[in-house]
């Protein structure tokens, strides 16, 4: 009988060995999914990369960057979705076009970088849009424990962790949203595309806005930036 009971004990030990060793087995190939689908994201690039970040209140920010030219835009955008500031970043040309709304009416300026500025920016200029933002939002979850969740599109392979999913698009193997999952309830959605030219207007201040404000009589004072001396700054 206590030799019965022994063996009992031991299978079940076996069992739950068994379980945990398949498990850990999963999870590591789950990351090892994830990872490769992270790579596959900042390794492609399209003519147009395009980043959308949504805020938990409704508000998001568009960025855009033309692979071949370099030139970057950034769209605001508050919970009603109303356009709130745009920039449009020449890293070829050394300058930033920006507006804003003040109280309701869109004011704005063109700023001249400094030949010192200028260059330290034409050195970040081959980082693709998409490993920049990646870098922000998504590489800090490469460390988690995903679990592979059903989705209802057949395209689409989802992983879970506890601060994370993780959606990746079949066709191609990358990760195309991510979705945060904070302790307080608060969320993020980051959102990876590719587009191709002329399928937005983009890069002018003047370009059309998920608003549909028109901006073509915002005017932009010029300001030029001095080279900063680093050796006799404060601070």
């Amino acid at each position: 009988m206590k030799k019965k009971y022994l063996l009992c004990i031991v299978s079940i030990m076996v069992i739950a060995m068994s379980f945990v060793l398949i498990r850990e087995k999963t999870l590591k190939k789950n990351l090892e999914i994830v990872t490769k689908a992270y790579e596959k994201l900042i390794e492609s690039r399209g003519e147009v990369e395009f980043v959308k970040v949504t805020k938990d209140d409704g508000s998001y920010e568009e960025y855009y960057k033309d692979s071949e030219t370099e030139v970057e835009q950034r769209d605001e955008y508050n919970k009603n979705n109303e356009l709130q500031a745009r920039e449009i970043f020449y890293k070829n040309e050394g300058k930033i076009v920006s507006i804003c709304n003040e109280n309701g009416k869109f004011e704005g300026s063109t700023t001249i970088l400094s030949p010192q500025i200028a260059r330290e920016n034409k050195n970040l200029e081959k980082i693709s849009l998409m490993e920049n933002m990646s870098n922000q939002y998504t590489t800090k979850y490469l460390k988690d424990k995903f679990k592979k969740v059903k989705n209802e599109d057949s395209s689409v392979a989802e992983y879970n962790s506890k601060t994370a999913k993780i959606y990746i698009d079949k066709n191609n193997d990358a990760i195309f949203k991510v979705e945060s999952i904070h302790p307080s309830g608060k969320s993020e959605i980051i959102e990876y595309s590719k587009l191709k030219k002329g399928e937005k207007d983009l890069f002018r201040i003047d370009a059309k806005n998920n608003s549909n404000i028109d901006l073509s009589n915002v005017k932009l004072k010029e300001y030029i930036q001095e080279d900063i001396d680093y050796k006799n700054a404060k601070g």
